[in-house]
């Protein structure tokens, strides 16, 4: 019986493949990708199949795992307190999240303020949250979707699966860390880790006359090579604060109240509609150097899914496949963007934006 849990996608010269069950990617140059076909096709008879070095590799990266969690990673709903409604939507999609913790609860209000409906969903899906000592565990359809995670990692996964859920589940293939803007109908995204640059360099653009498509959370449509705009509050770190580009989006824009220490939510003038489908045009891995000369060093498409997972892409689990994540990195060009100073940034990001595709 063919395994058919483990696909498989060309990815530059190489191949990627993804247990849809566990979620494990791993990259294979051309000979371990036939070497995983053969074990594919022999229903996990693995003897005289690979290489037993090539077999443990595979097995140690969770290729061959069939569940995601144990039960006795995560909490329990029974473990927590009686939660309060809090309900999304726009057009004729929406989504309830039933918390209990209020320091969450008024984060996620402030940051998706513009699709913020109030305590009555309808009769629209509920996503549940446990809550019990710091530690929250996040439920669908009754069954847990994560371990025990802290808050910060819950209202992360909370606004991507609001992304998902509202843009669509059969359109989304997957949620990039990145923020990202448009201009002349064409997308630029910037990913990467935090601390080094996407979000300044985001706000440098809007300044400079983009619109916001979003930010932390970029819908990639199932075509692998498009953006769905989901606009949120744009998170502002203390160190950033003083910084030009910084003060004149503070001066545009609506700045929230604080809901969350040390960083600050501003919602931008200039946002696109949610679900506005917008063509990538390439993107763009900021690292800020102070002092340094403009970079732009192209990656291949295997150091930059590298990149984006490390940075905390997530394939959405309404299409679970690696394909539209593939197409989009064989396709669009990735650069890592090395700058000292906006000046340099943000005409560099102009350019990549009105260069031919």
């Amino acid at each position: 019986m063919r395994n058919v849990y483990i696909e498989r996608a060309p990815l530059g010269s190489h191949y990627v493949a993804h247990n849809v069950r566990s979620g494990a990617i791993v990259l294979n140059d051309r000979v371990g990708d036939a070497a995983l076909e053969r074990v594919r096709d022999a229903s996990f008879d693995r003897s005289d199949v690979a290489a037993p070095e090539q077999i443990r590799i595979w097995e140690k990266a969770g290729l061959f795992q069939k569940e995601r969690y144990q039960p006795e990673a995560y909490l329990a709903l029974t473990e927590t307190a009686e939660p309060r409604h809090i309900s999304f939507g726009f057009g004729h999609a929406g989504i309830t999240i039933a918390l209990p913790d209020q320091i969450l609860a008024k984060q996620l209000r402030t940051i998706l303020a513009p699709i913020l409906i109030g305590p009555d969903g309808r009769d629209w899906p509920v996503i549940e949250v446990a809550c019990a000592h710091g530690e929250f565990t996040v439920f669908e359809a009754g069954h847990p979707t994560t371990e025990r995670i802290d808050r910060d990692q819950t209202r992360f996964l909370l606004i991507r699966r609001i992304a998902e859920i509202l843009l669509g589940e059969n359109s989304v293939a997957a949620i990039l860390h990145a923020s990202a803007v448009a201009r002349d109908g064409r997308c630029l995204v910037l990913t990467g880790d935090s601390g080094r640059g996407k979000t300044t360099s985001a706000i440098g653009l809007l300044n400079a006359g983009c619109i916001q498509v979003s930010d932390d959370h970029l819908a990639l449509d199932r075509n692998g090579c498009d953006a769905l705009a989901f606009p949120a509050a744009i998170g502002i770190k203390p160190g950033s604060v003083d910084l030009p580009e910084v003060k004149a989006l503070l001066a545009a824009s609506h700045e929230t109240a604080p809901v969350r220490e040390g960083v600050r939510y501003a919602h931008a003038p200039n946002r696109a509609a949610p679900g506005t489908r917008f063509p990538i045009a390439a993107i763009v891995m900021p690292h800020f150097v102070p002092g340094a000369e403009l970079e732009l060093e192209r990656l291949s498409p295997e150091a930059a899914l590298v990149e984006i997972i490390s940075a905390g892409a997530r394939l959405s689990p309404g299409i679970n496949s690696i394909r539209p994540v593939a197409h989009l990195l064989n396709e669009v060009p990735v650069y890592v963007m090395r700058y000292g100073k906006s000046a340099q940034s943000v005409p560099a990001c102009l350019s990549l934006l009105e260069s031919p595709c």
